[in-house]
């Protein structure tokens, strides 16, 4: 996925003739809160029905990544709109407020 502007581009996978978006869209919606991309993040949990609620293997999720990199708009939106939970923790135990707190 290619962000230019305030646009972005997937590269589709191709498997016999249709096209297999589907599978990549936890990794997708990941990337798209953390490089605080909220048009973006909008169309693929909206759209696509991407789920923000799946996590990385080190437990981090869309919500860890967007206020981790100082991103408080897609932050506000995935709490308000697409209900995401404030106190997740990751697996070393980080929240929410924890990586707001450390962006100051």
């Amino acid at each position: 996925m290619i962000f230019i502007g305030t646009h972005f581009y997937i590269f589709r996978t191709e498997i016999g003739g249709l096209t297999d978006i589907h599978k990549h869209l936890p990794l997708l919606v990941y990337f798209a809160a953390q490089e605080g991309k909220l048009k973006c993040l909008k169309w693929l949990t909206v759209q696509a029905n991407g789920d923000p609620g799946i996590a990385a293997n080190d437990g981090m999720l869309p919500i860890h990544a967007a206020t981790q990199s100082g991103h408080f708009a897609v932050t506000e939106w995935l709490v308000t709109t697409a209900k995401c939970q404030v106190d997740s923790k990751t697996l070393d135990g980080g929240t929410v407020v924890h990586f707001a707190a450390a962006k100051g």
